[in-house]
């Protein structure tokens, strides 16, 4: 699955536009990378 592919599944079940959930993810995604680059540890969990 890529990043578009999330972008697309998100913004088809919640409704929001396209634009506004690809900064969504990628914000994750670049928190996510900046946190590992620190050393510290990412855990996603429901």
């Amino acid at each position: 699955m890529t990043k578009r592919d999330f972008v697309e599944k998100i913004a088809r079940a919640t409704g929001l536009l396209q634009q506004d959930v690809t900064l969504v993810v990628q914000r994750l995604l670049d928190t996510i990378a900046d946190e590992i680059a620190a050393g510290r540890t990412v855990e996603l969990r429901d």
